[in-house]
């Protein structure tokens, strides 16, 4: 459960330092809320990792990260092709991590935690809308950074091509 809840944590935060005072203070309140912890409400897990998550997010409140209200309605093409297959974990993982705070943030909660739209606002305390923009957003900007990636790594190829002939 700690390196779970770490892990969740760090994906928000991105600085280790952070994640971890983080978890510690998360975990100091889950023991002195657990008298708040209702079975028949949902499970244990649930209610735990929405502690982690709420102080991740006051941790970026107390450093001014914000999200506004989006009204934008994005479409993404359905068929586009991926070069991520080509990608590490580790390569993947510095991609999220260069989305702005917003973006990767929703990103993370969506498609790595799960949590739907729904859920997302109203942690977040964002509309719905919102939550869908950020995240249309993040993948977009995420398709540019792979598309960019895999021209400089194709680039890189030919020039060390070049030189051995």
């Amino acid at each position: 459960m700690v390196l779970s809840m770490f892990n969740t944590v760090l994906r928000i935060l991105k600085n280790k330092e952070d994640a971890q005072d983080c978890v510690q203070v998360s975990f100091s309140l889950l023991f002195r809320k657990i008298d708040q912890f209702d079975l028949s409400k949902g499970a244990f897990s649930t209610w735990s990792t929405r502690i982690f998550i709420n102080e991740s997010l006051r941790i970026l409140r107390q450093k001014k990260i914000h999200f506004e209200i989006l009204n934008d309605n994005i479409y993404l093409e359905a068929n586009s092709t991926s070069p991520i297959e080509n990608l590490h974990a580790e390569d993947i993982l510095n991609l999220i991590n260069s989305l702005p705070d917003q973006m990767r943030i929703i990103f993370s909660l969506y498609e790595i935690e799960g949590y739907s739209h729904k859920e997302i606002a109203k942690i977040i305390e964002i509309a719905e809308s919102s939550s869908r923009t950020y995240l249309m957003r993040a993948k977009m900007k995420l398709r540019l950074l792979l598309k960019s990636n895999t021209e400089e790594t194709i680039y890189s190829a030919e020039q060390v091509i070049m030189q051995k002939k």
